[in-house]
């Protein structure tokens, strides 16, 4: 009978550190979505020295995958070390799935890791609507592990809830962590997209002068940016990313409140 899915772990040669900074993370986590997710992926999680990996797909296509994955990150994050050959294991049975998907995405716990509290590498941003992007794989999840629900994932944040913070001092790192950036100091696409759901978010409550303190620009730049049309998906992830970066601050917890991006 054939596995419903395949685990997979890649790794470093002499157990390097694999993505040791937040932009690092957030540029691996992208690209696992998109070597992944043409093959079902359904989680990732990074630790300090490797990358769990979670996707329905045969031992073939598996393999493929990590060896795309290990190409990419070689020539963006040139670790200095070839990687180790990946390892996998077959995954069958509903409860042995859902198990792994869990075990998956709680990787930085797992091993004692405290670096990522926002999860910048794991597939839980895209799955609670914190990162834009990665729409087909959450849908895949839905349609693979439908017992999956928000509030199982939001306990993996120790969260009750995620609510949109207000426009403060976290607004450009939360732009960028909403678009899986480094920061927002490119001038790609992507990076316009950021600053524009930014802007879109702060102008809200927020003059264009004091939206421009905080993004480190000009108000004649707010301005162009809000000729931009952001999508709701993309201003709502960065207002996600703000609450959750204020709650964190102030080590609040939990409390009432929904979002619409990501699982119900």
């Amino acid at each position: 009978m054939p596995a419903l899915a395949h685990h997979l772990v890649l790794r470093l040669e002499e157990s390097r550190l694999l993505a040791p900074t937040p932009p690092a993370r957030r540029w691996l986590a992208g690209s696992l979505v998109r070597c992944g997710g043409p093959d079902g992926l359904l989680a990732f999680g990074i630790a300090d020295t490797h990358a769990h990996v979670l996707l329905t797909a045969d031992r073939a296509k598996a393999g493929a995958m990590a060896r795309r994955a290990e190409a990419a990150a070689q020539r963006h994050l040139r670790p200095g070390v070839p990687f180790e050959p990946a390892r996998y294991w077959a995954v069958k049975g509903q409860f042995h799935l859902e198990n792994t998907f869990i075990y998956v995405l709680r990787q930085a716990e797992h091993h004692g890791v405290t670096t990522d509290p926002f999860h910048d590498g794991s597939l839980l941003p895209e799955l609670l609507g914190l990162r834009v992007g990665g729409r087909e794989v959450v849908e895949h999840v839905q349609q693979v592990l439908p017992r999956c629900n928000r509030a199982d994932l939001l306990a993996l944040l120790g969260l009750e809830s995620l609510e949109p913070g207000l426009p403060c001092e976290h607004l450009a790192d939360a732009a960028a962590a909403a678009f899986g950036l480094p920061d927002l100091s490119g001038r790609d696409a992507r990076t316009l997209a950021a600053r524009a759901a930014a802007v879109a978010f702060a102008r809200r409550t927020l003059e264009p002068g004091e939206v421009a303190r905080l993004l480190g620009t000009s108000p004649k730049t707010v301005t162009r940016h809000e000729g931009r049309r952001p999508t709701e998906a993309e201003i709502e992830a960065v207002a996600l990313q703000a609450g959750l970066r204020q709650r964190r601050s102030s080590g609040g917890g939990g409390g009432a409140g929904t979002a619409r991006g990501g699982l119900p």
